[in-house]
């Protein structure tokens, strides 16, 4: 077995990816009545948009350790999209790419709960309540770009 030692900012990279990817997910599954990610409508635009804003976030956050050290702080006392938007250099990287702090928080967990739903229909599951019929057939029309844009965003690191 290899251990591989992580640094701050490598933990607070990936807090960023996986809470917002986790967040509204949480919301969906727990069957909040509004769920965000359930009544958002993916596009490839948008989608893009939360990719670029990404990777340019990873840069930023990577660049500078005070900005790593205030976002664990502010992640701590309230939570990722407080984080966010307490911070108006990362919020200036997120709206630069033409997407709002709770776009950025949605679009990751919207995609993975309609590629999961997807996946679960395909394999005869009646699974679908927390997931529009409209994102499903985006996803089908786009399955395979969408696939490969879901696998970059777990590669750390990536430019």
């Amino acid at each position: 077995m290899v251990v591989h030692k992580m640094s701050l900012k490598q933990i607070l990279v990936a807090s960023l990816i996986c809470l917002s990817a986790v967040a509204p997910a949480g919301l969906a599954q727990s069957g909040a009545k509004d769920s965000a990610a359930k009544n958002y409508k993916l596009s490839m635009e948008k989608i893009k948009a939360y990719d670029s804003a990404n990777v340019k976030l990873q840069a930023v956050l990577a660049s500078d350790p005070a900005l790593q050290s205030s976002m664990m702080e502010a992640l701590k006392k309230g939570g990722m999209m407080a984080a966010l938007e307490s911070n108006p250099k990362l919020m200036a990287v997120i709206k630069q790419s033409g997407i709002s702090a709770q776009e950025f928080l949605i679009i990751p967990s919207c995609l993975q709960i309609t590629a999961s739903v997807y996946n679960s229909q395909a394999q005869g599951s009646a699974m679908g309540a927390m997931v529009s019929q409209e994102n499903i057939a985006f996803y089908v029309k786009n399955k395979a770009e969408l696939d490969q844009i879901m696998t970059n965003w777990k590669r750390p690191g990536r430019k």
